[in-house]
């Protein structure tokens, strides 16, 4: 990779009002002059004189922006300075009674030239001020002009990826694996963590490779795995290998109705090669079986069936179609029963594979869209029926546990199960549905029927599910097992619970809608919205914003956090559409860190494994693949060592969410509101319990889906004012007499805005729902009562600060910070002087992400080496939007914001140097640093990556 001065595009403009400006000299402008904000540059200027060439470089300032760029000029008239240089200087200092000569004076002293004999140049002009003038001002009106539609390319640089190369010098990371895979054991599980069979424990941090990538050309696997090894990554999800695009499944006869149960044979030795390549380089496997799959007649579906099965993903019907789940068992079991040539071993033996997934984003209790209307959706329909036929018997007993106090039952006069006429309620569409505590008896979503069909659903996933699970064992997998990665709810939560491992996908800017262009995007960096808003972009639809485009990621993979569960982030990403996304790699791994989650994988490294295509690329082909993002991979390595060495400190306090069997089968909409901010402030997890809480969380808050649940053994509670009925079916209310269980006699209220808290010894309770607002501050309070948290943590209305104290969430200025001993980082609004513990930044940039980390396991006062990162926005040229609307996703090349001003790092060392890297780790410049009493300052500009050596 190189970084290099974009010129983009002014030249044509400007050029022709320097010419009119000089008259009768002939000025010659390059074909791109780069334009800039903030602190002035230097550039060169030739300028011709007796057959010798002198050199200008001078830094020249233009309002806000400055320019770069080299031009030659032939001189026709005697004068000691070039034309463009005085009328440049003039426009810094324009006014209405300008006296040229005596302005350009004030500039003589940084002018710097040579020439023959080494005589100064002394600035003088000859031509008409009237004119010189008057096209000045014309030339700042184009310039004011046009600045408005290209600002932000004015400020950037270009990056020229290089794939497949990896990072040499302090960028390399690779010392982070331990080589080969394998050679501490399997992967197992140990209550919330991995650990090798020899009791080592383990963090992963990764990349998915997908599609066409996860079945690469042999060149590509070996290019791929180097690079990825150098960038600390230890952790490859195998995604999409079942689909039609470069998969290993053999759909070649699909069209005429062939079985689809066979390997492609090249695809697979392709497959073999890049899981050897990557054990080889200390990298495990996730190997994601089911996610692309289609069906043919050939498997035993009638032609409208097989239809429904090949228009996307079968989702929810893989659970509740028996031939489905047969057939996608039978092909992960055929895979790991595979033995890879390379390695000697098969699949299921060999402890490079560290994950087996049974199937990709899928879910009983949801399809891929609304409505579907299906041979599959009626079968489950019909099989609602037989369940309701063995659990109540009769009708006379379905109406009865469908009635309410009332006398009002959700039984139809219409509906007998005996004659399979009994309605399904409304299935979701990639989000579980719901049911509100005063939904009507009268509707088709009412309580009852919402409960006995979710619990329908969740034996249906369950039974499927155990069965893999038993085979996968059975065939002596020793390694973790997940269901899924998209649990959307509790009950989705509660199912995957019953794998080995947690994991769950979270898109900051997800595409709205289609993933072709145009397609909608917000226009908002993760560092600077506010968690606890509900919904917070205008302009985006509800839906959009339930499938979490605009919620911060940490919440959404919170959602899917269980107690004694490993977790891992099988899918993450801040889309490229995205300008400013550099602060969400630190972000996640700083919080991951401090939520202890288990693993890190960014969707996609890329999605192509030819060569032809791979190793040309040059910019964002995708809205997802980061192997030429500066702004996401570049800072891959440091990010690795946060994450995988725990720099960050975990949790001081676990807040858990418990939930009953009934509270399950009557989660309501704000299911979420709890886990989008309790992750900012102490770590959260849920916990399912069959009726009476034995765990030992620091806090603790019952979903109150009902009154259901024992929780007198919890050291603290915290509890809301919502559901007074005690079973999901809504039949008796005990909201009193379950309250009565845990207040105390002796109570101290406290306003929370319209909110009244109650403390007791071991219970705060509110008044009102938690979905009433306020949330954040009755969660730091109740903490704050307890002792959980001091004065100074736990959210205000500007920010959360972490119970460790390291981690900063500022919703008011825009930023994110994180400090400790070894690492720090700020990351979003600029524009000031900002200080962490470690380091403080003076910058013009509007936006920026600085690191900094040190490489030799000392602090960061007493280290010996350190490794600063520093950029803002990224994206490709020529991108452009219509509103929310992404119009172009552009083309190469890539371009970046440098980060300009000075960096302040305290050290206690006695010297430093300071060298700027390109993106692959090469030096290429030196800086001598200015040594303060606490440290050192160093210039930034012109790069991504600085290496500092101290002694």
């Amino acid at each position: 990779m190189s970084l290099r001065q974009p010129l983009p595009f002014f030249s044509t403009v400007l050029s022709p009002v320097f010419l009119f400006a000089t008259q009768n000299r002939t000025l010659s402008v390059g074909k791109k002059v780069f334009l800039r904000r903030g602190a002035a540059r230097k550039f060169p200027i030739s300028l011709q004189k007796s057959g010798k060439e002198q050199k200008y470089v001078e830094p020249l300032k233009l309002a806000k922006f400055s320019m770069q760029f080299s031009i030659q000029i032939e001189k026709r008239q005697k004068t000691d300075c070039p034309p463009l240089l005085q009328n440049v200087l003039v426009m810094k200092r324009l006014s209405c009674n300008l006296n040229i000569n005596n302005r350009l004076s004030d500039y003589s002293d940084v002018i710097s030239t040579t020439t023959e004999g080494n005589q100064s140049l002394k600035p003088t002009i000859q031509k008409s001020q009237k004119v010189v003038l008057s096209t000045l001002l014309l030339g700042i009106v184009f310039f004011r002009l046009f600045s408005l539609g290209f600002a932000a390319d004015r400020a950037m640089r270009e990056y020229i990826p290089e794939p497949g190369e990896a990072k040499t010098g302090v960028l390399d990371f690779s010392w982070l694996n331990e080589k080969p895979a394998g050679r501490h054991g399997h992967v197992l599980v140990d209550g919330e963590r991995f650990i090798f069979e020899d009791g080592t424990p383990i963090k992963f941090f990764g990349v998915v490779l997908g599609f066409g990538a996860a079945t690469p050309e042999k060149e590509v696997a070996e290019a791929i795995v180097r690079e990825l090894a150098s960038n600390g990554v230890n952790f490859v999800r195998l995604h999409a290998i079942d689909c039609t695009y470069s998969g290993v499944v053999d759909y070649s006869g699909i069209k005429e109705g062939a079985k689809t149960n066979c390997f492609n044979s090249e695809m697979l030795d392709r497959l073999d090669y890049l899981v050897y390549c990557c054990k080889e380089n200390g990298i495990y496997i996730h190997l994601d079986t089911n996610a692309g799959r289609v069906i043919s007649t050939g498997d035993g579906f009638s032609e409208e069936e097989a239809k429904a099965g090949q228009t996307g993903t079968l989702r929810g019907m893989r659970f509740f179609v028996d031939r489905i789940a047969e057939l996608e068992t039978q092909f992960s079991l055929a895979l790991l029963d595979h033995e890879n040539p390379y390695t000697k071993m098969r699949y299921a033996d060999d402890p490079v594979i560290a994950v087996v997934q049974y199937v990709n984003e899928s879910s009983v209790l949801w399809l891929n869209s609304p409505n579907v209307d299906n041979p599959f959706t009626q079968e489950l329909n019909r099989r609602f029926n037989e369940w309701l036929k063995t659990k109540y018997e009769s009708r006379e007993n379905l109406k009865a546990a469908w009635t309410n106090e009332a006398g009002v039952s959700a039984l139809r006069e219409d509906e007998d199960f005996d004659k399979g006429s009994v309605a399904s309620p409304t299935m979701g569409c990639w989000v579980e549905p719901t049911i509100e505590q005063d939904a009507s008896f009268t509707e088709l979503d009412s309580p009852p029927r919402h409960a006995d069909f979710t619990a329908f659903l969740i034996e249906i996933e369950q039974n499927v599910f155990s069965q893999f699970y038993q085979k996968t064992r059975a065939l002596g997998f020793k390694s973790a097992i997940n269901c899924s990665n998209y649990p959307s709810g509790p009950v989705d939560t509660y199912l995957n619970s019953f794998g080995d491992v947690m994991e769950k996908n979270a898109y900051w800017n997800h595409p709205i809608g289609d993933y072709t262009i145009p397609t909608r995007f917000h226009r908002d960096e993760m560092a600077s919205i506010d968690p606890r808003s509900l919904f917070p972009k205008e302009g985006l639809d509800k839906r959009s914003q339930k499938n979490d485009h605009a919620l911060h990621s940490v919440g959404i993979v919170s959602r899917a956090s269980v107690v004694d569960k490993p977790l891992i982030v099988t899918e993450w990403n801040a889309t490229s559409p995205t300008e400013f996304r550099t602060d969400t790699l630190y972000q996640m791994a700083c919080y991951g860190s401090f939520q202890d989650w288990d693993g890190l994988c960014v969707f996609i490294y890329t999605f192509d494994g030819y060569a032809e295509n791979f190793f040309k690329t040059k910019s964002f082909t995708s809205f997802f693949n980061v192997n030429v993002d500066p702004a996401i991979y570049g800072a891959f390595g440091m990010a690795a060592a946060v994450f995988r060495l725990g720099l960050i400190d975990k949790a001081r306090n676990q807040v858990e969410l418990v939930l009953t069997p009934d509270d399950l089968l009557a989660q309501d909409e704000h299911f979420w509101q709890i886990p989008m901010i309790t992750p900012f402030v102490s770590r959260f997890a849920y916990r399912f319990i069959d009726n009476v809480y034995k765990g030992n969380a620091d806090l603790v808050i019952p979903s109150q889906n009902t009154t259901s649940g024992d929780y007198r053994s919890a050291s603290h509670l915290l509890i809301e004012k919502k559901n007074p009925y005690s079973n999901a079916f809504r039949q008796r209310k005990t909201y009193d007499e379950w309250l009565a269980l845990y207040r105390d006699q002796n109570v101290v209220s406290e306003k929370i805005g319209e909110q009244t808290l109650e403390f007791g010894q071991r219970a705060a309770i509110l008044n009102s729902s938690f979905s009433s607002g306020n949330y954040d501050l009755v969660l730091t309070r109740a903490m704050r009562h307890f002792g959980l948290l001091t004065q100074d943590q736990g959210w205000t209305a500007e920010r959360a600060v972490s119970d460790t104290g390291q981690l900063i969430y500022d919703v008011e200025k825009g930023f994110f910070s994180a400090n400790s001993s070894r690492f720090s980082v700020f990351a979003g609004k600029c524009n000031e002087l900002h200080k962490t513990d470690s380091f403080q930044i003076q910058s013009p940039n509007d936006r920026a992400a600085v690191a900094v980390l040190a490489l030799d396991g000392q602090p960061l006062k007493t280290s010996s080496s350190v490794l600063v990162y520093a950029m803002g926005r990224c994206y490709n040229s020529g991108m452009t939007w219509d509103g929310t609307t992404l119009t172009s996703l552009g083309k190469e090349p890539i371009l970046y914001e440098d980060i300009r001003g000075t960096l302040m790092i305290q050290s206690d060392r006695s010297t430093c140097c300071v060298w700027k890297l390109d993106s692959l780790g090469r030096r290429t410049e030196k800086i001598i640093p200015q040594q303060t009493d606490k440290g050192f300052n160093f210039p930034l500009g012109d790069t991504i990556f600085y290496e500092l050596s101290f002694e």
